[in-house]
């Protein structure tokens, strides 16, 4: 038999929608630990193969699987926007979440340091600079002026125009001729 219409039996529920995957900081801490374990536990195999005075050998290497917080949310059976969204409105989770987030953030920083991880790769990932990276773009490239301005700041800076060059209390550069 069907409920009768116009009821109102869902306001008597406890809650709305589905009920949470990890209803507690504790639940989700046990199956970070064990994505950390498998992590560790199953590393990556490659073949490799070598000379030796002209003979080649093949052998099998284990590499060190890098941590990822893409892999981790797959592992324990959410998606990445579900873990944002967690990030938002789970405070409860809060601590937990951020423990396994730095976790997987030193892992791939200290592999990169000790070259088991590609370090331009993470370095990426982590939205970390490489010393190449300009923080501001150059519109234009300074003036020779502004160069030596820039080198002496407030010094006693002269131009002797009948040398051409401009000079301190210690140094002497000469102008260059296109300016």
């Amino acid at each position: 038999m069907a409920p009768p219409k116009g009821n109102k039996f869902w306001t008597l529920r406890k809650r709305s929608g589905a009920k949470p995957k990890y209803e507690t900081a504790e639940a989700l801490e046990q199956v970070c630990e064990e994505y950390f374990d498998w992590v560790k536990d199953n590393p990556i195999k490659v073949k490799r193969t070598s000379v030796y005075q002209g003979k080649a050998f093949t052998y099998e290497e284990e590499l060190p699987r890098a941590m990822l917080l893409t892999q981790l949310c797959r592992f324990i059976g959410v998606s990445m926007e579900t873990w944002n969204q967690w990030r938002k409105t789970r405070n409860d989770l809060s601590e937990v979440m951020s423990w396994a987030e730095s976790g997987i953030f030193e892992q791939k920083l200290q592999g990169a340091a000790v070259d088991i991880f590609n370090g331009n790769i993470i370095a990426q990932e982590l939205g970390l600079k490489t010393k190449t990276e300009a923080e501001h773009a150059i519109n234009r490239l300074p003036t020779h002026d502004e160069l030596i301005l820039s080198l002496h700041g407030s010094q006693n800076i002269r131009y002797d125009e009948e040398n051409n060059e401009y000079r301190t209390d210690l140094r002497r550069y000469k102008k260059p001729a296109d300016e």
